[in-house]
């Protein structure tokens, strides 16, 4: 129980004045009667501050659901405006973090081949076996190249060095690795002496 609503249990129900009852817990009365009045508004929306939050809340929610959840409050400030309101980035911040509301990210992908849709793939002439019985039956290679230092090009003081490895399948043993300074289709040759 609240100590306002104490002293209107006093008054109700044993007639005591509010000026007595706030005078012997130590309240100001005018505490009272502001309490009082807000006690009376249905929403519990006392101040403009908290009116013009509630309106901007619901503005925010209703932009933030039509664009399914995309736009962050930068996007959703900008949103805003066009539609006439006078709000800061900052505002519709809060707004979102006091309903809950987290812009989903756009999941991109950071895969650096990019496929020809119009060929067709490439056939999987070992479907997906990657065992040998004898050596010189199964070879499988790789090149690195790309466009970030660790997953592309070797960078040196001559440019960048394109490095191509073949395995054959049997022992797993590599047959060395053949650096490039431009990515080319010639393979390394069969497989040299040295393991």
């Amino acid at each position: 129980m609240s100590v306002a609503r104490f002293v209107v249990d006093q008054r109700t129900k044993y007639q005591v004045p509010v000026a007595f009852t706030c005078l012997v817990l130590g309240l100001s009365i005018s505490w009272f009667y502001k309490w009082w009045h807000r006690a009376a508004i249905a929403n519990g929306l006392y101040t403009k501050r908290d009116l013009r939050r509630d309106t901007i809340d619901r503005a925010v929610k209703v932009m933030f659901d039509k664009h399914r959840g995309l736009h962050g409050s930068p996007r959703l400030v900008l949103d805003l405006r066009d539609d006439g309101w006078t709000v800061s980035e900052k505002t519709v911040a809060n707004s979102m973090r006091r309903q809950g509301l987290i812009a989903r990210k756009i999941k991109r992908r950071n895969g650096l081949t990019q496929q020809d849709k119009s060929k067709a793939p490439f056939p999987d002439l070992i479907r997906r076996d990657f065992t040998a019985d004898a050596p010189n039956r199964r070879w499988v290679g790789d090149i690195t190249w790309g466009h970030l230092p660790l997953a592309g090009a070797i960078p040196t003081a001559a440019g960048k060095l394109y490095l191509a490895t073949v395995i054959d399948l049997f022992p797993a043993g590599c047959s060395g690795p053949r650096p490039a300074c431009t990515r080319t289709r010639n393979w390394p040759r069969p497989r040299s002496p040295w393991p």
